[in-house]
């Protein structure tokens, strides 16, 4: 499947130079209003891969992927490029609230869990914060064929519906891509949404047919956040709100 990689890494992307791409436009200047997302766009030489990536780090780096500019830059890539898998890589899940400001915008998450370098806290920890992401997978980076004696592989097992991913056995890697085709086939799409109070019907759908992420009652209606699938979504765009 055709895929597009964001270095969604502000803070500290690496993308770029590891690949040793060209990123004389990149996505500091698409977010920066500079350039079109089009010119940032770098063929790394690998079949199918496209890469978005980032050319130094960004100041206010929570802010800006909170921004509504980052939200519609998502959408666009969703919209423009729907026959590829879209994957944003993000810093560290508790090093900062960066990944978190994300996860609400996105359809997914597959989570990299580096051999030797996390405890099993920290994995427990990172997945607490993951309950309403739909958690496709999790690759076990840098492993290799001694048993692991923090009991890593236990603990990212234990969350309902995971896969666990050795890079270096391969193991899982058959039905991670099966998940990865078909949560994109499935072209639900997040939303924020302003519901009048006279929808309660489809507040209600939304509820039992969606995946909501928040709700806050307001005066003019209920605020949610959901990831909608493709069923619901004609009804629901008249109320998309880009707060």
């Amino acid at each position: 499947t055709p895929s597009l990689l964001v270095d969604f890494d502000l803070r500290r992307p690496t993308i770029g130079n590891y690949l040793g791409l060209p990123m004389e436009t990149s996505l500091n200047e698409v977010l920066a209003g500079e350039a079109p997302l089009a010119d940032a766009f770098v063929n790394p030489g690998v079949p199918r891969l496209v890469v978005l990536p980032s050319r130094k780090p960004m100041s206010h780096s929570t802010e800006v992927l909170s921004s509504p500019r980052v939200g519609q830059l998502i959408t666009d890539l969703r919209e423009r490029y729907d026959s590829r898998i879209v994957i944003f890589d993000l810093p560290p899940l508790l090093n900062t609230d960066d990944a978190i400001a994300v996860l609400p915008k996105i359809d997914c998450v597959l989570m990299v869990v580096a051999n030797g370098m996390n405890s099993k806290k920290e994995i427990e920890d990172s997945l607490h914060h993951l309950p309403t992401a739909n958690l496709i997978g999790t690759v076990l980076n840098k492993a290799d064929l001694k048993p692991d004696p923090l009991d890593r592989a236990e603990a990212l097992s234990a969350h309902p519906g995971a896969i666990l991913v050795s890079a270096s056995t391969g193991g899982g890697i058959p039905e991670l891509l099966a998940r990865l085709e078909e949560a994109a086939a499935s072209k639900d799409l997040p939303m924020r949404l302003l519901i009048p109070h006279d929808q309660y019907a489809l507040l209600s759908r939304l509820h039992r047919e969606a995946t909501v992420l928040s709700t806050a009652v307001e005066d003019a209606g209920t605020k949610v956040e959901a990831v909608v699938p493709s069923r619901l979504q004609d009804l629901c765009r008249p109320w998309v709100t880009g707060e």
